[in-house]
Order: structure tokens, then sequence, then C-alpha cells
């Protein structure tokens, strides 16, 4: 049998930090952890966990982060728009409100996530899985295909998965699909790690979006279709003010780009094309 019959699930760090860092994600982790058993084994690569501990008190507030970027834009709002400045004003209590309510139960989802690794399986790299991550660095291979961030933890993360294929199949989720998804279609494998997965004895799913895994695993467990729909994942996508805070002049943001933040690491950012402000959301990179 495939794997006999054993589903190991192995889900990137970047995954991991945003389900612990947005209160709106909570449902996915609570089911997530209800849905492994012994049929769905996790496995938590070395590198994730270590990864994940790095990143561990900046999840506690990288949403808070965000959510006063969004507040940042209420003024010039209501600058434009006077008439407007009470209502806003009563939304701007609310959200101070909602991230005081909130600070306590991102709290708990770090810790719950750090729970559910402590009780985990664990897959700890060796020799060849370094050599060849430093390989794939170096020439650029998949999923270190980022010439500016070539990655050793997304080359171990995928030298984990090649190791667990040798034994069971392997349902792989990560939301990183600059480096895992095929470049032309986001929700399938990078055509050269299927070419890789495909020479391995079992089968491999990959999952581009954590909430359709966490649904799979829900029906794997029950054998039916959930009867309470789960949050989508990326409901969540933090966009820039329709006026620059620095110079007032309207629509003149540039798309989102992850780039250096002062507050150190990689922030989704706005960049203004009249006075070149910058606009950092807090959402970081993984």
């Amino acid at each position: 049998t495939d794997g006999a019959n054993t589903v190991c699930v192995v889900i990137d760090t970047c995954v991991w930090i945003e389900l612990a860092s947005k209160p709106s994600l909570r449902p996915l982790l609570e089911s997530l952890k209800e849905s492994v058993n012994p049929s769905n084994r996790l496995v938590i690569p070395e590198p994730v966990m270590v990864e994940f501990n790095r990143n561990r008190e900046d999840c506690r507030v990288s949403w808070e982060r965000g959510f006063k970027g969004h507040l940042q834009g209420l003024k010039s709002i209501y600058l434009a728009i006077p008439e407007v400045k009470e209502d806003l004003a009563r939304a701007r209590d609310t959200a101070h409100q909602k991230i005081e309510k909130e600070r306590g139960a991102i709290s708990d989802s770090v810790d719950a996530v750090a729970e559910i690794m402590d009780d985990s399986e664990k897959w700890k790299p060796g020799p060849n899985d370094y050599e060849d991550t430093c390989s794939r660095c170096l020439r650029i291979e998949a999923p270190a295909v980022q010439k500016n961030r070539s990655s050793v933890g997304d080359c171990l993360l995928w030298r984990a998965v090649l190791s667990l294929l040798k034994s069971q199949v392997v349902w792989f989720c990560s939301a990183n699909t600059s480096d895992f998804s095929d470049p032309k279609k986001k929700d399938e494998l990078h055509p050269d790690l299927y070419t890789e997965a495909s020479t391995e004895p079992h089968t491999l799913r990959y999952f581009s979006d954590p909430s359709v895994l966490i649904e799979e695993l829900r029906n794997v467990k029950a054998r039916e279709a959930p009867s309470t729909p789960l949050p989508r994942y990326y409901e969540y996508v933090p966009s820039a003010p329709s006026q620059c805070p620095n110079c007032n002049e309207v629509g003149s943001f540039t798309s989102g780009a992850y780039l250096r933040s002062r507050f150190g690491g990689l922030t989704l950012q706005y960049v203004c094309t009249s006075c070149r402000y910058h606009f950092d959301t807090g959402d970081f990179w993984d």
C-alpha cells in the first residue's frame, strides 16, 4: 500500500507564523490541531522549529504593528473628507480596543503552535542534506530560485519532504509560492520539484493554500464534508492607504513588495511614486 495508508503532513514555517500571529486564523489552527492523528502524522523538520523559535516573539507584535499601520491612514481620510471625522474616530477607538483584546489571543496562538510542534514527530537533517542545500543555493536551483534570497531553510525543508516520501505519502503545504510553486500556476508544485518528487516511492500532494490542506485533513478524519466552514487563509491582505500620509498625493502608491524594514527583516511595503515615502504594513515575510 502507498505509505501504509498513512499521510505525513509537513507545513512550512511561513504558515505556522501566520497561524500564530493573526487572530482571524485561530479557527484554522484549532482545526489543524484536532485533525492530527495516527493517520495524519504531523512531522516538523528541525529547520522549521528553528525558524519559528527565531520569529516567535515577533509573532506577538507583527499583527498589531500591521493593524496600527492601517490606522495611520484614517487621518488622511478625514483630512480629505472632514464630515466623516467622528465616524473615523469611533472606528479608531474600536480598533484600539480590538488590539488590546487580541494581544492575549495572539500570545495564546503562539504558545499553541509551539505546543503542537513539541508534540509532533521531528525530522533532523544530516550531512548529505546540508551538502545538497549548499549546492542548490549556489546553483540557484529550486526551491532556492530567488537570486537575491536563496533560502537554506527552504532547501532543507524540501530535503525533509523527499526523505519522508521514501516511506509514506506526504502532504506538503507552503504559502511561499515564489519558491515552491510553478511560476505560472501558484497552486501547483514547481516543475523541477515535481520531477524530483516523482522519483520517490510514494506520492506527494502540494498545497499552496493552508485552508485547503486543513479542510482536506478534516475530511480524512470525519470521512465527510466538514459542517463548519473555515476562514480563508488569504482573506487578510494589507493594502495601501488611498492617500499618501507624507505628501497627501491620492492614489500614488505602487503595488506592494517585501522590502527591508526599519523593524528588521522584510515587510510588505507600498512606495509613494510622488515622494518615495514607504508605507510599511508591518506584515512580515516568512
